[in-house]
């Protein structure tokens, strides 16, 4: 199962039309990959086996997916919105930051 579908992200947005479907699902890619920058994680669906030599790997908790949802939610209602991290909803940094990976050896 994904970690988060266009179903999930279409019902938070309360979307029913198909039109903007290729857009969500870009905006979904998008948020997942910001994750991985964010945090320096690699992230994996729930159940999934993360191999050994993937030190940094973390399962897809509610937390994980609720940042998603925040930052697709807000990627959707402000377009015009950049990569910068400094930008993104103060809710999805809080969500994401206690997940972040830090190489210390």
């Amino acid at each position: 199962m994904p970690i988060l579908t266009l179903s999930q992200v279409k019902a938070r947005l309360k979307i029913d039309a198909d039109d903007e479907d290729d857009n969500l699902q870009l905006l979904i890619d998008a948020a997942l990959s910001t994750f991985e920058e964010v945090t320096n994680r690699k992230l994996f669906e729930l159940g999934a086996s993360i191999p050994d030599e993937v030190v940094n790997g973390i399962h897809a908790s509610p937390s994980i997916v609720q940042g998603a949802l925040t930052l697709i939610g807000y990627w959707h209602e402000n377009p015009e919105a950049t990569g910068n991290m400094e930008k993104l909803p103060k809710s999805t940094l809080w969500a994401w930051n206690r997940h972040r990976f830090l190489n210390v050896g």
